[in-house]
């Protein structure tokens, strides 16, 4: 524990929490969806990005598609992920949305067929996050200073909070459905970290079901901006100017993380013991039985601090042409937070 700082006991089962002089708390200023497939590269204006310092989280980066009138199975993903000053961009990668629209010469006019339609037609989705690089002149709230840092919740604070901190069980093959009343739960981000080393566990693009092919406890942390705080009758309260609650220390704040890059092969992160952001970040195949497999989300599976991107749930049985299906790597940005801070 540090010396000094605020410290929140939830009284929920779980450790107590400290924001200290180096806490660094998150606020979601953009959120990117489903870009113009009719362009492949895209930029998007992120609100008072002078004031922050930036972080993309991604969520849907990469869908699959039949080419045309075919059963050719491609990829279209994005890629080149960047901020440049206030601007969020990114590109189509050239092949994938090429063949999308039917590329050129090759027989074919009709545009591509996603494999996945579900309510997420033509969706994908990125995340600006930020930290305030310092506190507005004449701010009020809490300060909590430090050597060469400080940690500011103000009453133009607008953090993001955690809604849902839990231990859940699921069985093998089975669902867990997060309470309906978890605020914002499709605009959330769904952290989560599984005890069974050899489950692999999936949540769906609504962020409201988690799956698992093993049997497994999993840890999850859901976090929000889009809805409004609620007072406890305990505790630090801080109000704006328009009588409006900007902070409470009844909801656990969202604390910078790590970017990292998923693969087949996994990932070393950065803690000891990470907890991923779960979306549904890519589209992937499963094995081939005559013609016919699965389409599956992307799924993670958990060794220590080592994360694998492998096929999650069953999103679609469809049949392929087995003779034009590329051979289909994932390098999938995702973006992970320390689970000793919380559990």
């Amino acid at each position: 524990m540090a010396d000094y700082g605020l410290f929140v006991d939830l009284k929920d089962g779980f450790k107590p929490f400290e924001i200290t002089d180096k806490s660094q708390i998150l606020t979601k200023l953009l959120s990117a969806v489903s870009p113009n497939l009719k362009q492949r590269y895209h930029s998007f204006t992120i609100p008072e990005a002078n004031k922050y310092h930036l972080i993309i989280v991604t969520k849907v980066v990469s869908r699959l598609y039949f080419v045309s009138n075919s059963y050719a199975v491609r990829p279209l993903t994005l890629e080149d992920i960047r901020i440049e000053g206030n601007q969020l961009k990114f590109s189509f990668d050239k092949w994938g949305i090429h063949w999308y629209w039917g590329g050129s010469g090759g027989g074919v006019s009709q545009q591509g067929r996603f494999i996945y339609d579900g309510d997420f037609e033509s969706r994908f989705q990125i995340d600006v996050y930020g930290h305030p690089k310092q506190a507005t002149q004449g701010d009020y709230g809490l300060f909590i200073g430090g050597l060469g840092n400080a940690v500011e919740i103000t009453q133009q604070s607008k953090l993001g909070y955690c809604v849902f901190r839990k231990k859940i069980t699921i069985s093998a093959n089975g669902i867990y459905t997060i309470p309906n009343n978890v605020p914002s739960i499709d605009k959330s981000l769904v952290f989560i970290r599984p005890t069974n080393q050899n489950a692999v566990v999936s949540i769906s693009r609504d962020n409201k079901n988690i799956y698992s092919n093993a049997q497994t406890d999993v840890y999850v942390l859901v976090f929000t901006t889009d809805f409004t705080l609620v007072p406890a009758d305990y505790g630090l309260h801080i109000y704006n100017t328009k009588g409006t609650l900007s902070y409470s220390s009844n909801y656990l704040p969202f604390l910078v993380g790590a970017n990292i890059t998923l693969t087949q092969w996994g990932v070393t992160a950065p803690f000891a013991r990470p907890m991923l952001q779960a979306n549904e970040c890519a589209e992937m195949i499963d094995r081939i039985y005559q013609d016919w497999t699965y389409c599956r989300a992307s799924g993670y599976c958990f060794q220590g601090n080592k994360i694998t991107i492998q096929p999650g749930r069953n999103l679609e049985w469809v049949f392929v042409d087995t003779s034009a299906i590329d051979y289909i790597s994932y390098s999938t940005p995702s973006y992970v937070i320390d689970f000793d801070l919380y559990f």
